[in-house]
Parts: structure tokens; sequence; C-alpha cells
């Protein structure tokens, strides 16, 4: 789809800077994740197929993000390239300050000494042997409260992408835009929305679902607010009897 915009010409098609902005969070957050999930090469673990599936479906994901980035490249507006391009020629400045010439070019080689030759040679001490490198994982939570911190993780990016999709279409019925690339738009936005949720929907679904932590979230918030209200306070209404109702 992302082929197909790129192709358009009649006009061309600008990919507008909040939705780069997204794409660019979206791979950000999720692309980490990504790369430890390939790393980790699934000997001795206790992950069920189950997870393996969806430790395949996520990378699977990131790729398609990162493929969608690249070939909306050359229809990214000003701001959003030159900030590109800007990193990238820092990036070489810092690349070419590193080959510089080589400070020990001008030594001369010279030969032994009889001196050097005749004396007896001393044993090297051998190295130890390199000892494996330990490498270190963030532990996952599989909690409530981690579940609701990802709730609401979701519900900010969709805010984020609603306003997008209102902004294309307003742009539709002002001119600014055309039929076939306010759709194209729109559907990407909308699959963007989808893959998001569906990475932690189990997560999600073994705490109840989306309902019941949206539930637990607003009364929280009342609470915060209102502390008083229904007459119970915050420290007599726990997290554990919120889950029990």
């Amino acid at each position: 789809m992302a082929q197909r915009i790129v192709a358009f010409q009649k006009p061309p098609v600008q990919v507008p800077n909040s939705f780069v902005k997204i794409l660019d969070g979206a791979i950000s957050l999720r692309k980490p994740v990504a790369v430890g999930l390939g790393n980790h090469d699934g000997s001795g673990s206790s992950r069920s197929p189950a997870d393996q599936e969806s430790d395949t479906r996520h990378s699977f994901f990131t790729l398609t993000l990162e493929d969608v980035r690249e070939a909306l490249g050359s229809r990214i507006s000003s701001p959003a390239k030159n900030k590109n391009e800007t990193a990238q020629h820092n990036t070489a400045e810092a690349s070419a300050a590193t080959n510089l010439t080589n400070m020990f070019s001008s030594l001369e080689v010279e030969e032994p000494s009889e001196a050097d030759q005749e004396s007896p040679l001393q044993s090297v001490p051998r190295a130890e042997t390199a000892k494996p490198q330990t490498r270190y994982q963030a532990e996952t939570f599989d909690d409530p409260e981690e579940a609701s911190i990802m709730l609401m993780c979701l519900v900010t990016y969709f805010a984020d992408i609603r306003d997008f999709v209102a902004e294309t279409r307003l742009g539709y019925k002002e001119g600014l835009l055309d039929l076939v690339s306010a759709s194209l738009t729109t559907d990407t936005a909308r699959e963007l929305a989808r893959g998001l949720e569906e990475a932690q929907q189990k997560l999600l679904a073994a705490h109840g679902g989306v309902q019941k932590l949206l539930h637990i979230s607003f009364v929280g918030h009342c609470l915060e607010i209102l502390p008083e209200i229904g007459g119970f306070t915050i420290a007599q209404l726990s997290l554990h009897a919120v889950l029990g109702t």
C-alpha cells in the first residue's frame, strides 16, 4: 500500500509530519523488543509455542513498519525529511573525523640488534579463556498494573491516530487531498492501530480484557479526583477489590 502511495503521481502524495511521527514512535517502541526476541535462540526456554508464534508476529510487524517508513521516504514532507538528512549528515561527519591520517605512519621498523637476538626468549603468558558474556534482559511483569499501563499507552496512540485520520478527512473535504490519497492513508492508519492492539491482546485478555481494564482505570481516576466518591476512599478500595467485582 505504501508503494502505491509513492507511485501515485496525480498529484503526488505528501505524507504529513504527524503520520511520520506516529510511525517513527511505533518503530522505536517495538524495535528493541523485536531485536531482543530475535537474539533469543530459544534454547532451554520455557516459552510455549503460542508465545513463540506471538514473538514471530511481533518481529514481522516491526519489519513491516520499517518497510513502510522506507517506502514513504520520498513522500515525506520537508521538515521530517530535513531532520532525517541532518542526522545522516552528522553521522557522516563523525565517520570522517575518525578516518584521520594514521599518526604512526612516520615510524620506521628497526632490525633487532645482536644483543637482542642472543638474549633468551621469555615465555609470553597465555591469555585466560574468555568468559561467556552475560546477557541481561528487562523483566516483564504480567500483572494488572502492567496491563493498565500498556492500555493507557495504546489509548494515547489511538488518540493520535484518530486526530491524524480526522485531519486527513478534513483535507479531503477542503480539496487538499484526493479521494485515493485520503483512503489509502486512512486505511494505513487503521492497520497500524489494529497491529498495535493485537500485539498486546494476550496481556490485556489475561486481566479481564479492555473493557474491564478501562473500568478499573476510570474508577481509579475518579477516586483520585474525588476521594470520597461513593463513600469509599482510595485506601479502602484496593486494586484487588476492584478486580473481584
